[in-house]
């Protein structure tokens, strides 16, 4: 004849401890908004803001004396691209990435220009500090119309290390 109660005891000490660990769990959930699993407050992540802007919206395609396609293409589109820091004067250009396309559809090669230096006009630091100034200039024609758009795409960094982009359009006449 086998003997019941040690088994009945272990049943009782199961349930004990069963209960013991739900009481336990409840316990530790809370609703409360000072739980440390929860954030107590949220950062904000912005990207680098920057006004960007053209001379002109619209350029003229000027012709060059010399010129030897693929090589030298026998147009360029000289145009300035300004940059307003808005507030951050560590803000720098990173990157321009420049494409022409044509009326009819048909586009040059991208071209990417690292780590422009833009150009500084005479006058005080504080102008300096708050716009820069970028002359670029695109050779077309190899291939390809004289009149279309320049889409000019653009990468920045501000003084905190984040990365930001844009970009404009230059109609080509």
């Amino acid at each position: 004849m086998i003997n019941a109660r040690p088994v009945q005891a272990l049943r009782g000490s199961a349930c004990i401890f069963s209960a013991l660990l739900c009481v336990t769990l409840a316990s530790a959930c809370s609703d409360d908004a000072t739980s440390p699993t929860s954030p107590t407050t949220q950062a904000s992540i912005e990207a680098p803001r920057a006004s960007f802007g053209l001379a002109s919206d619209t350029v003229v395609a000027q012709p060059l004396s010399y010129w030897q396609c693929p090589f030298t293409p026998p147009y360029a589109v000289p145009f300035v691209v300004f940059v307003q820091r808005d507030g951050d004067p560590l803000l720098v250009v990173t990157q321009f990435q420049l494409r022409f396309t044509d009326t009819g559809g048909m586009s040059m090669p991208m071209i990417t220009l690292p780590a422009p230096v833009p150009t500084t006009q005479f006058g005080s630091a504080l102008e300096e500090s708050r716009d820069l100034r970028f002359p670029l200039s695109l050779g077309i024609g190899c291939g390809v119309g004289r009149s279309g758009t320049i889409s000019v795409h653009f990468n920045t960094r501000d003084g905190r290390g984040r990365h930001g982009s844009g970009y404009l359009h230059v109609s080509v006449r």
